[in-house]
Protein backbone atom coordinates (compact mmCIF):
# COMPACT_ATOMS: atom_id res chain seq x y z
CA UNK A 1 0.00 0.00 0.00
CA UNK A 2 1.06 3.53 -0.60
CA UNK A 3 2.13 5.71 2.28
CA UNK A 4 -0.80 8.12 1.71
CA UNK A 5 -3.33 5.28 1.81
CA UNK A 6 -1.91 4.03 5.11
CA UNK A 7 -2.17 7.52 6.59
CA UNK A 8 -5.74 7.93 5.42
CA UNK A 9 -6.74 4.53 6.74
CA UNK A 10 -5.08 5.13 10.10
CA UNK A 11 -6.77 8.56 10.36
CA UNK A 12 -10.16 6.96 9.69
CA UNK A 13 -9.55 4.23 12.27
CA UNK A 14 -8.34 6.73 14.90
CA UNK A 15 -11.31 9.02 14.29
CA UNK A 16 -13.78 6.15 14.55
CA UNK A 17 -12.11 4.87 17.74
CA UNK A 18 -12.15 8.39 19.22
CA UNK A 19 -15.88 8.70 18.52
CA UNK A 20 -16.65 5.31 20.08
CA UNK A 21 -14.67 6.10 23.23
CA UNK A 22 -16.31 9.53 23.47
CA UNK A 23 -19.77 8.01 23.12
CA UNK A 24 -19.01 5.44 25.83
CA UNK A 25 -17.76 8.11 28.24
CA UNK A 26 -20.75 10.36 27.53
CA UNK A 27 -23.15 7.46 28.08
CA UNK A 28 -21.47 6.55 31.36
CA UNK A 29 -21.65 10.14 32.63
CA UNK A 30 -25.18 10.93 31.50
CA UNK A 31 -27.00 7.65 32.12
CA UNK A 32 -27.40 8.19 35.88
CA UNK A 33 -28.71 11.73 35.45
CA UNK A 34 -31.00 10.63 32.66
CA UNK A 35 -32.49 7.85 34.78
CA UNK A 36 -33.10 10.26 37.67
CA UNK A 37 -34.86 12.73 35.37
CA UNK A 38 -36.93 9.93 33.89
CA UNK A 39 -38.13 8.86 37.35
CA UNK A 40 -39.01 12.46 38.27
CA UNK A 41 -40.99 12.87 35.06
CA UNK A 42 -42.82 9.60 35.57
CA UNK A 43 -43.80 10.55 39.12
CA UNK A 44 -44.95 13.95 37.91
CA UNK A 45 -46.99 12.37 35.14
CA UNK A 46 -48.66 9.98 37.58
CA UNK A 47 -49.58 12.91 39.85
CA UNK A 48 -50.95 14.82 36.87
CA UNK A 49 -52.95 11.78 35.79
CA UNK A 50 -54.41 11.42 39.29
CA UNK A 51 -55.28 15.11 39.36
CA UNK A 52 -57.09 14.90 36.04
CA UNK A 53 -58.99 11.84 37.20
CA UNK A 54 -60.05 13.58 40.43
CA UNK A 55 -61.13 16.63 38.45
CA UNK A 56 -63.18 14.38 36.17
CA UNK A 57 -64.89 12.80 39.19
CA UNK A 58 -65.67 16.22 40.70
CA UNK A 59 -67.11 17.58 37.46
CA UNK A 60 -69.10 14.41 36.85
CA UNK A 61 -70.54 14.46 40.37
CA UNK A 62 -71.39 18.17 39.98
CA UNK A 63 -73.33 17.50 36.79
CA UNK A 64 -75.12 14.55 38.38
CA UNK A 65 -76.19 16.73 41.29
CA UNK A 66 -77.29 19.50 38.92
CA UNK A 67 -79.29 17.00 36.87
CA UNK A 68 -80.96 15.57 39.97
CA UNK A 69 -81.78 19.08 41.18
CA UNK A 70 -83.18 19.95 37.76
CA UNK A 71 -85.37 16.84 37.72
CA UNK A 72 -86.68 17.57 41.23
CA UNK A 73 -87.57 21.16 40.30
CA UNK A 74 -89.68 20.07 37.34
Amino acid sequence: MKKQNVRTLSLIVCTFTYLLIGAAVFDALESKTENQRKVVLQVGFIKLEEGIYLLYILVYSFFLKAEITNIRMQ
